[in-house]
């Protein structure tokens, strides 16, 4: 097939006049006098032009008669030839290239026009095309050899993928979203509170109470402050009342020495034989009984020596008890308003500190993270479906990509919880948690990389290799 570009060719601008009919689907005949091999105008003013009609091209007396199709033209009422087979096409150029000429077109002219075949193009292969064909060609035996290789690879591929599936689905648990998690602990604000001071630092090594920030409470410091300044008053109270305590202990040798002049001046007032006759003493043992009563420590009446004594000591006792009371306040109050400090609450390193000094914090703010001493695990999602295929103590494989390219690495189920994995959303399942075998805290911390992704697969009993089991 060849394919040519020439330039418009003008019989198929130019229009003539010279009578054609066009008859319309309708039956009605239209008498066409403009018209050019590339199309019609149309004889009548009309809104809408016909797409279809056959051409009557009038001939010695014989009408060639064939259908057309139309489309419109650029200009009024021009309609454009569409479609045109190439005898409808060589009988119009005929016919149009005698008028162009001035001469009636012959009848073996207009005859091989009709004869004409309609497949004006060899679509069929040359001998040159062929022999240029087969010379490109490889040989039979060659091509025989590839189609089998190729399609025994396109088979083992196919066997390999779906029988690859199928063993490992035999053979093992796959878990999904399997990640590296960290034992971290985070430590927030357990109310609003300010930044005192900033103790701990990243990377620092931490015991389990250690300080790692100071808060304070404006509201708890100032009843701090309060509850000191009353034990500073109750203090000066026991003061007072043991002051005032002992000075009337001072008296008390006053006191016994004026029961001592009341009991001689009873004694001096009565005649000897009062005392042989036994009569008339009431005085004397009277005084022997205050005074007696005296070394004992006892108050005989209200208001005499001990009477007041014991007063005095019970305000000083009342003193004292305020004084303990209002210490015990304020070892609650210091404890209150160091319940702000953030205190680590295992062992373990410093991961992120979030504060800075005389930063105000809010309820639950994060302050301090601490990465626990203990190993980086592996925690997976894991179908509800499958669940009871998977059990703790259960060898696994996990897999992690790293820039020296993968890593395998054996470990074992140690925990299964059911609910939603948070970091995930996957849904209600099993959560498996993997710990890595062979390895303490440090070479997990190593290996490790929170957060990343890898690839873990808990292996059946019966399934478990030598490369495991060693």
């Amino acid at each position: 097939m060849k394919i040519r570009h020439e330039r418009p060719m003008s019989d198929l601008e130019f229009k003539v006049r010279a009578p054609l009919r066009l008859e319309l689907p309708s039956g009605e005949v239209v008498e066409v006098n403009e018209w050019s091999q590339a199309g019609i105008t149309y004889p009548e003013a009309s809104d809408v032009l016909p797409k279809r009609a056959h051409l009557i091209i009038p001939f010695q007396g014989v009408d060639i008669r064939f259908p057309v199709n139309f489309e419109a033209g650029t200009r009024d009422n021009e309609m454009v030839f569409v479609g045109l087979t190439g005898r409808q096409r060589e009988v119009i150029g005929v016919f149009y290239r005698s008028l162009l000429s001035g001469k009636m077109a012959p009848s073996e002219d207009m005859i091989t026009a009709l004869d004409t075949p309609v497949d004006l193009v060899p679509m069929g292969e040359t001998e040159e095309e062929k022999a240029t064909g087969e010379a490109q060609q490889t040989s039979r035996a060659l091509r025989v050899v590839w189609n089998t290789v190729f399609y025994f690879a396109l088979a083992a591929a196919l066997i390999g993928l779906i029988g690859g599936q199928i063993v490992d689905r035999l053979t093992s648990v796959n878990l999904k979203s399997a990640r590296v998690v960290a034992p971290i602990l985070s430590h927030t604000a357990p109310a609003p509170a300010y930044v005192d001071e900033v103790v701990a630092l990243p990377g620092q090594k931490v015991n389990r109470g250690d300080l790692l920030v100071r808060l304070s409470d404006p509201a708890r410091e100032s009843a701090v402050d309060d509850i000191r300044r009353d034990i500073t008053r109750a203090a000066d109270r026991v003061r007072e009342a043991r002051a005032i305590l002992n000075s009337h202990l001072g008296l008390g040798d006053q006191e016994r020495a004026r029961l001592l002049e009341i009991l001689d001046r009873a004694i001096r007032d009565r005649h000897w034989s009062d005392f042989t006759a036994g009569r008339n003493l009431d005085a004397v043992e009277a005084a022997l009984a205050a005074l007696a009563a005296f070394d004992a420590q006892d108050s005989v009446v209200p208001g005499d020596f001990w009477h007041l004594h014991k007063d005095l000591k019970d305000q000083l006792n009342r003193a004292k008890e305020d004084e303990r009371r209002l210490r015990r306040d304020l070892g609650n109050a210091k404890d209150a308003a160091q319940a702000h400090n953030i205190l680590a609450e295992a062992d373990g390193t410093v991961s992120e500190v979030l504060v800075m000094r005389n930063e105000y914090l809010g309820r639950g703010q994060l302050v301090v993270t601490v990465e626990e001493d203990r190993g980086r695990f592996v925690q997976a999602w894991l179908n509800e479906a499958r669940a009871g295929a998977v059990y703790i103590g259960m060898g696994s494989d996990v897999v992690l990509r790293t820039v020296e390219g993968k890593k395998r690495y054996k470990a074992v189920v140690t925990d299964l919880s059911a609910g939603i994995d948070p970091e995930t959303d996957n849904g209600f399942g099993m959560i498996v948690t993997l710990e890595l075998t062979g390895m303490d805290m440090d070479d997990t911390r190593a290996a490790l990389m929170p957060g990343a992704p890898v690839q873990a697969r808990a292996l059946k009993s019966w399934f478990l290799t030598d490369w495991w089991r060693g």
